[in-house]
């Protein structure tokens, strides 16, 4: 990846529509979300992989 501004949206930068979208899809499978709340609004956010 060259650019990471350029060729991706951070998700504090995607629109609400987009993960409200990703959601309803998810609980038209009976799925939710495992994503935190932190990941949406930090753009600092450390994923751990524990």
């Amino acid at each position: 990846m060259e650019d990471r501004a350029r060729d991706q949206i951070e998700y504090p930068d995607e629109a609400a529509e987009i993960r409200l979208r990703f959601q309803e899809e998810m609980a038209k499978r009976n799925l939710t979300s495992l994503m935190p709340e932190e990941a949406y609004r930090d753009r600092n956010y450390e994923w751990s992989y524990k």
